[in-house]
């Protein structure tokens, strides 16, 4: 029930992500919350997944934030991230079934 979803690393940007929704990464490269996601995760991301695959928004700064917060607020963010969310993170029901046939493949 809101319009953009904010989070540092959470599993809230892959709420948003999956309901279509816009969402805002906010984990700055010079903050020390990103020496911390990149700690916990052995030091081999260094962005969150979700801002690779083009899923939610990754501000590098506070004016890259104010311009995504305003492109939530029109619309103009939600158009951008819409088809990277489709293709990244279907929600059609079948994700069992892919992740058995994958598991089926390794065996």
């Amino acid at each position: 029930a809101s319009n953009v979803s904010l989070a540092m690393f959470s599993t809230t940007l892959m709420h948003a992500a999956a309901l279509r929704m816009p969402g805002i990464a906010i984990l700055y490269p010079d903050s020390p919350m990103h020496e911390r996601f990149k700690t916990e995760r052995g030091g081999f991301i260094d962005e969150h997944p979700l801002v690779t695959l083009g899923a939610v928004a990754g501000p590098c700064n506070r004016d890259e934030l104010v311009q995504n917060l305003r492109r939530a607020f029109s619309g103009e963010l939600e158009q951008e991230l819409k088809l990277a969310q489709a293709t990244h993170l279907r929600t059609d029901g079948g994700n069992a079934e892919r992740i058995a046939r994958f598991a089926r493949g390794l065996l």
